[in-house]
C-alpha cells in the first residue's frame, strides 16, 4: 500500500485516505494554498438578533400557582368520581399529555 506525505505536518497519509490523522487537512482543501480554497460559508448578519425572554418571571409564577390549585382540587375529585386506580391513572395522563401539549404550542 502507498503513502504519501502530508504536506502540512509530514505524517504518512495512506494513499486511500483523504484526510491526514495527523493534522486534519484533507485532500479538497487542506493541501492547496490558502488562496486558492473556495470557502463555503453563510453571510451571516454583523448585528445580533434581538433576544426576547421565553416568561416573565411574574408569569411564570402565576401559572405555577394555577397549575399546583388545579392539582389540589382535581386529586380529591378524581378519587370520587372514578370507580377505580385504573381509570383515576387514565385520567391523570391524559391530563397531563394536554398540559404538554399546551405548554409545547406556549
Amino acid at each position: 500500500m502507498e503513502s504519501m506525505e502530508c504536506p502540512h505536518c509530514g505524517a504518512l497519509v495512506p494513499s486511500h485516505r483523504i484526510c491526514c490523522a495527523g493534522c486534519g487537512s484533507d485532500l479538497e482543501t487542506g493541501w492547496m494554498d490558502p488562496e486558492q480554497i473556495d470557502y463555503k460559508s453563510l453571510d451571516l448578519p454583523e448585528d445580533e438578533l434581538p433576544s426576547t425572554p421565553d416568561n416573565e418571571p411574574g408569569q411564570a409564577i402565576s401559572q405555577s400557582v394555577v397549575v399546583l390549585l388545579a392539582l389540589f382540587i382535581a386529586a380529591p375529585l378524581s378519587f370520587f368520581m372514578f370507580d377505580n386506580i385504573a381509570q383515576i391513572v387514565g385520567v391523570w395522563v391524559i391530563l397531563g399529555l394536554l398540559m404538554g401539549i399546551k405548554k409545547s404550542r406556549d
